[in-house]
Parts: structure tokens; sequence; C-alpha cells
């Protein structure tokens, strides 16, 4: 059997929708599936030195030069030999490519299955962005919804809450919930913390607050300038010793880290950079809580909550479609209005002030990764809608 993957990033980007493809690509593996990932060539990726053709652990990628390029996604075509010979053909979306009329093309003419995650709305900044990204998703969105065979949501909250909302009420009858899982990896043996502590600046005594999550403008509505300033306020407040620890790389880095200075917290928030597995595996279970500040619905789940509370750590993010399905306020963790930073000082306060409720919340959110996010549990929902006719 083969899978046919198209994804708008993939390996060895970092990413939500990169790592839930890499994922999903793995589980059809592991099942003896042949696997073709297929995704754009940035240049960004060029000068990185990475090949037009790769594999990596077991699976065949190809890069394909965009025509051109927005942000994290572009304009491209498939190889439609690829499309033939595909037995399945899995695409993570938004896609602005221009490949929606191909997948027509192999449904109507190939007969071919055709399975779409949708990771989220398209967001932008910009009066000319937002008019480009309404128009396409009203124009080639509905093609892509009737080509497809099975229409996958992270929550269905976020399917009757999004932007087409519409489509997916009218194609009804093919949406299926399969929430993002922790990545296979994301549970090592435990290691020592103070060596990587030693290695990103932080002091053995000191509390940390952890974001982890692109720095890019493909992912400017992560919320870093509302949690720079909430964690200003609470420097202002709680007096005993706390970081706040950054986990990600991207072009608004500097801007970031500029805001820190200016904001006069600079010495307190610690920017990691890209940082190895093993190394975030330690920074997630010695984490007070994981936060995830997001702006817009652009954040459609925050795959890095679920990561943290595998580590037995609670999370507080935004009320936003779809993270709200992850957080449940005051179980696991906290919910608080987007872009209040206030309330998201009054929250972070709250577990740094009370280490049994931090802990309390943190056990009840592992319980819940055993439950509904685990590895094997999504994979075998994973499966089934790979399988079903």
């Amino acid at each position: 059997m083969k899978l046919l993957v198209l994804t708008p990033v993939y390996y060895p980007y970092r990413g939500g929708t990169a790592t839930v493809a890499q994922t999903n690509a793995h589980m059809a593996r592991e099942e003896g599936y042949t696997v073709q990932v297929v995704t754009p060539y940035y240049k960004s990726l060029a000068l990185a030195g990475q090949n037009a053709q790769q594999e990596h652990e077991g699976i065949s990628i190809l890069r394909v030069k965009p025509v051109f390029a927005f942000g994290n996604s572009a304009c491209m075509g498939i190889p439609f030999s690829l499309l033939k010979e595909a037995d399945c053909i899995h695409v993570h979306y938004p896609f602005i490519s221009g490949i929606e009329f191909q997948l027509l093309i192999a449904k109507i003419f190939f007969k071919k299955k055709i399975i779409v995650t949708y990771h989220m709305d398209l967001i932008a900044e910009g009066v000319v962005r937002k008019l480009l990204f309404f128009l396409y998703s009203l124009g080639i969105y509905p093609i892509l919804f009737f080509a497809a065979h099975t229409l996958i949501v992270t929550s269905l909250d976020y399917a009757h809450t999004c932007r087409v909302k519409f489509l997916f009420k009218l194609f009804s009858n093919k949406v299926r919930e399969l929430p993002n899982s922790v990545t296979k990896e994301i549970l090592g043996l435990p290691r020592p913390a103070l060596p990587v502590f030693e290695q990103y600046g932080i002091k053995e005594h000191e509390k940390m607050l952890l974001f982890v999550g692109s720095l890019d403008r493909a992912h400017y509505f992560k919320g870093i300038p509302v949690l720079l300033q909430s964690f200003k306020e609470l420097r202002a407040v709680y007096k005993e010793p706390v970081v706040l620890v950054i986990v990600g790389e991207g072009d608004l880095k500097h801007a970031y880290q500029a805001r820190a200075y200016a904001l006069g917290i600079s010495q307190s928030v610690v920017f990691t950079g890209s940082v190895a597995q093993e190394d975030l595996e330690v920074l997630y279970a010695c984490a007070t809580c994981v936060v995830l500040p997001s702006v817009t619905a652009s954040e459609a789940f925050g795959v890095v909550l679920v990561e943290g509370m595998a580590h037995g750590v609670p999370g507080i993010a935004s009320n936003l479609p779809g993270v709200r399905s992850v957080i449940q306020d005051g179980v696991n963790g906290f919910l608080v209005q987007p872009g209040n930073a206030k309330d998201l000082t009054e929250k972070m306060l709250l577990l740094l002030s009370d280490d049994s409720r931090a802990q309390e919340m943190g056990q009840r959110g592992k319980e819940l990764v055993d439950e509904k996010y685990s590895y094997e549990v999504v994979k075998k929902k994973f499966l089934a809608l790979l399988y079903s006719k």
C-alpha cells in the first residue's frame, strides 16, 4: 500500500503541522505502508543544505520548487505519476498551492481516496493578505472539501466555529475528529536536569514557565508579546526566583528578545533557540506549566500542551476554539482570554504559588493523555480512517 502525503511543511521544520504530518506518516509506515512525502522546496531549506530528494527514517521526501510562496505555504504542482501510484492521498491543510484541482482529477479520473487534515484557518496580517486568503478560502476550499473522502479535524469544536464552518456543515458526513498525539519520542528515559539547565543558563532553584513554538512570521499569532508583557507584570508581584523559557527559532526571535530587553525582563527570559529532543523533554518535565498565549484562531489545538501534560505538567492556554478542547479549565490547567496579559499573569501566579495544585492538575493532564492523546490511541484511530471505505 502506498500513501502519498502532501504537506506545506515537513522535516526538518519544527512546528505543529510539520510534527503532525511526520507523526501520521510514521504511523502509516509502521503499519506497512510505503510513504512518499511531497512538500515545497523553500529557499530556506535550500540555503540550509537540504536536498530536493531525501529519505528520513524510512520515508521518502520530495521537495518541489514552488512558483511562489506565502510564508509556510507555496504554489506548486504534484507529479501526476505520484498521484496515480498512490493508494491513498493524505493532505495537510491549509496549503495555498493550487493542488486542489489536481486532487479533484485524482478523485474523479484516478478514483483515489483523499484524506484531508484541516489544521487551522488561513488568517493573515495586512489588508491585502486578508482579502486574498478570504477569496482563496471561499473559491478553492469547496473543491478540496468535495474531493475529500474524509475530513479530519483535531476537534469538532474547531470545525463548528472556524471560518469555513459552513463547509464542514455542508460536508458533515465526511468529518471525523482525530486529536493530535504525543510524538512517539517525547517520553524518553529520565535524564539529569542540571546539565541542560547549565547549557541554557537556567538556575536550578528557579521555577520555570515554558513556551515552545516557532518564532517566525508565519506563527505571529503565538502571542509572544502578550506573554512577555504578562511576565513583566508577574515579576512585579512574584518575588520568588522564576524564569520564562522560550523554546523555538525564527525570524521574529530577535524582535522578541529586543522586546524583553525593553520591558526590563531580559535577565529572567531565556531564548534557547531550537533544542535537541532529549533536552526538550527535560525542560517539559521541569516546568511549572506550559504556556500557549495564542491570539487568533490560527491556533487550533496546541500539541505542546499535550506534550507538557504527558510529563505531568499543567497548561495555560488562550480560550480559543480547539485549544479549549485540550485544556479543561481548572482541571488540567487554565484557560485565559486571548490577548489579556492580566488574565495570563493571574493564572501563572496561581500555579507558581501553589505547588500541590500544579501537581494535581499535571497528574490529571497525564491521565487525559493516556486516555485520549497517547501515540498508540491516536494511531489506532488514524489507521481506521486509512482503511475506511
